[in-house]
């Protein structure tokens, strides 16, 4: 069972988590980032595929990961993404 002490919510998932699922943050009251480690890099990963799309389409990856993401409530993986970008084009 998880102690309060211990766990903190994340502010993107909602999710309770163990404190050591947070990087450090010096500059924060309880030492802490606001937002877990997965959910960081999932945003990294969005980033990262949104730069790599501009210029080469006219939609990026990372605004379909987003609509996905707000309708459905889970982030598409590059594969889902880039299907989806295809079958776009292609209409």
């Amino acid at each position: 069972m998880k102690k309060k002490d211990e766990t903190k919510v994340c502010r993107a998932c909602g999710k309770e988590l163990f404190r050591s699922e947070f990087q450090k943050n010096k500059n924060a009251k309880d030492g802490l980032k606001s937002k877990c480690k997965n959910c960081r890099a999932e945003e990294a990963r969005v980033s990262r595929n949104d730069g790599k799309a501009k210029g080469k389409s006219p939609a990026s990856l990372s605004v379909l990961s987003r609509k996905n993401l707000k309708d459905t409530g889970k982030l598409l993986t590059r594969a889902e993404e880039q299907a989806q970008l295809k079958a776009k084009l292609e209409q």
